[in-house]
Order: structure tokens, then sequence, then C-alpha cells
């Protein structure tokens, strides 16, 4: 029934457009929907849709103690594997915990469990054991894409971007063709270590052919942030007008990137607030990290009156508050006092308002 229910909501902007198994396709989520649907079965069905769709919004409440995981799993690989995923998303290092459970119970490891295991060394900064995981790997089951990119990931959240490029010069040589999750992985990795003019070459090179496949969300979304983390607010919505025409363009990651590009000046802040009403006419799923660089935007000109709404929808779609929105929360009421001539009445109801929605 779950799953009927499921494919009811992937007719308006929900979580899969084919429900089978193995079928994932991503479209624009209604979250508020899918979490009340969420909320209301019971322990076995929700980590039985998790398994089979994976979103990353609901990964970190799987239960991760061995006995509860296994209370209604088989021990063996696909349940390790997903074990060890849902470990490094909820930043537990106990990698070697389940290695050894693994042995204990004879389960064998194959190549998607050292993919798991080199992405949770990039998460817990162990690139040493990443590269052994990598070599053994390597030696089992051959070279792929896939591998590679497990690799240069590591070596992008370890901050090694020279080590990154080295991965892939070497895939290109032994005739790998690399892919949209590639050019990610190495693109961030140069953005991590602030070569945004790298960054930018090696997008365009994408783009001249050198990939497999086309470019995603996630990849033109992380362009449009190295356009914010350089105050280029007008290459920004160039690259944001180039994706106009994909159906991804009115996902919530590009969106936040554009209104945080946007945002970070003045003579662009009214904008990224733009963009965040579209969003909202688009019914566009919004996060804490809309709400962050929404408020930085009003910050910038001082608009409280839409500061005040964000936090109000930060309040109905029960999101989190954090450092982060704190501190956009009070540099909107430092922006607003640099306005001349402002109504103090408008301020005095702002600080009340925000006061009574996030208590």
């Amino acid at each position: 029934m779950i799953i009927r229910c499921l494919y009811a909501f992937s007719k308006k902007n929900t979580i899969f457009k084919h429900l089978e198994v193995g079928k994932k396709q991503p479209m624009n989520t209604s979250l508020k929907e899918i979490k009340k649907l969420f909320q209301t079965t019971n322990q076995e069905t929700k980590d039985n849709i998790i398994e089979t769709y994976e979103p990353s919004q609901l990964i970190k409440q799987i239960d991760t103690s061995f006995d509860k995981f296994f209370l209604r799993r088989k021990y063996d690989t696909a349940s390790f594997n997903f074990l060890i995923e849902s470990l490094t998303a909820q930043g537990k290092n106990q990698i070697e915990e389940v290695l050894n459970m693994m042995e204990r119970t004879g389960v064998k490891l194959n190549v998607q469990t050292y993919l798991m295991l080199i992405k949770s060394c990039g998460k817990f900064k162990n690139v040493q054991r990443g590269e052994k995981y990598f070599q053994t790997a390597l030696e089992k089951y051959g070279d792929s894409v896939y591998l590679r990119n497990s690799l240069i990931d590591m070596y992008a959240k370890t901050y090694n971007a020279n080590k990154a490029m080295q991965v892939f010069r070497e895939m290109k040589d032994k005739g790998l063709k690399p892919n949209v999750f590639i050019y990610t992985s190495l693109i961030n990795a140069f953005y991590r270590i602030k070569d945004y003019q790298k960054c930018q070459e090696l997008f365009f090179d994408a783009r001249a052919g050198d990939i497999s496949d086309s470019p995603d969300a996630n990849l033109c979304g992380l362009m449009i942030e190295i356009c914010a983390s350089t105050n280029d607010a007008e290459k920004a919505m160039a690259f944001y007008n180039m994706m106009s025409d994909m159906e991804f363009a009115n996902s919530t990651k590009v969106f936040n990137a554009l209104i945080k590009a946007l945002g970070s000046r003045a003579d662009y802040a009214e904008r990224g607030i733009e963009k965040f009403r579209l969003m909202l006419m688009r019914s566009i799923p919004i996060d804490s990290d809309t709400v962050v660089h929404t408020l930085k935007a009003c910050s910038t000109i001082g608009d409280v009156k839409t500061a005040f709404d964000v936090i109000r929808l930060m309040k109905e779609n029960k999101i989190p508050e954090n450092r982060y929105i704190y501190n956009q929360i009070i540099r909107v009421y430092a922006g607003a006092c640099n306005l001349p001539m402002l109504d103090q009445k408008i301020m005095d109801n702002y600080v009340k308002g925000c006061m009574d929605d996030i208590k």
C-alpha cells in the first residue's frame, strides 16, 4: 500500500518516476508529503522504503545499532553494504566493527562494499586506508569509472586535489571515459582548495564533450555555488540560464546555490529573493540551506518583511534551527538598522515575530 501511495504522489512532484526496484530516476520531491506518509508507517516498512529508494534525507534515520539493524535483515553482503553507507551518512566511524562482523558471519565483500569503504575513508579522512581498499578492489575486480570516482571523491574530501587530478589522468590514459560523477568529484576537489579557475576549466572541458553523459543538478549547482564563493553573481546567472531548459533546473540544490550567489551582493540580493519566491511558486521544496541563503539576501538589503516570511515558512516546514540560521536572523536586524527612515514598529514586530516563531 505504501508503494501505491508513493506512486500516487509521483504524479505531482514526488520521489521517483518509476517505483520498480532498480529504476532510480529522481524527480522533484514533495518532501512534506513524503515525510508525512513516512511518519505514519511502521519501522519495517520505513526500512524497506529507504533500502529500495535510498533518499538522502531519510537514510540518516536508520537505526544502525547492530542488533536492531539485523533484526529484520539477512546477514548478507547487501545488508552490510547498506549498513556501511548508513553509518557513514550518520558520521559513525564503525567500519572496523562492521568488517569484523562480516568475517565472523562468513559474509564476503564485493565491489560495492569497497566503494562504500572508500567513501567512508573520505568522510573520516583516512586516506591511506582508502588507498589500500582501492588497490584491493582494483586487483579483485579490475578498473572501472565507479571505482575511480570513489577514489577521486575521497581525495576531494581530504583536500588532495592534485592526487585527484592524477587519478583522473590515469583513468583517461587507460581509456575510461569520465562521467558526470567523475567531473563533479574532481571539480569539488579544486573547489575545496579554492582553485576556482581550474573548476571552470574542468566544467567547460566536460561541456565540450569530454564526458559520457550530461551535466546534472549536482554539477551545475556546484558551479553556481563556486560563483557564490567568488561573489560572481553575473556568472552564476549565466550558469543558471545555461541549464534553464534542463529538467533538474527546478531542483532545491540548484536554487539554493543561485540564491547564495545572488544574495551575497547588494546589487543582486533582490534577485536572490525573487528566486526564493519563484521556488515557492513552483512548489520546489525548501530546506535549511534555502533559509540561510535567503536570510543572507534579506540581510544584505535589510528586507525584514521577507525575512519574517522565511522564518514562518521554516517553522511550517519543520526545518530545525541551527547556528547559521540564527546568525542570519541577527544580520537581517543589523542590515535593517542601517536603513534610513526605517519605521521602528517594523523592527519591533520582526524581533517579536522571530522570537515567537523560533521558540
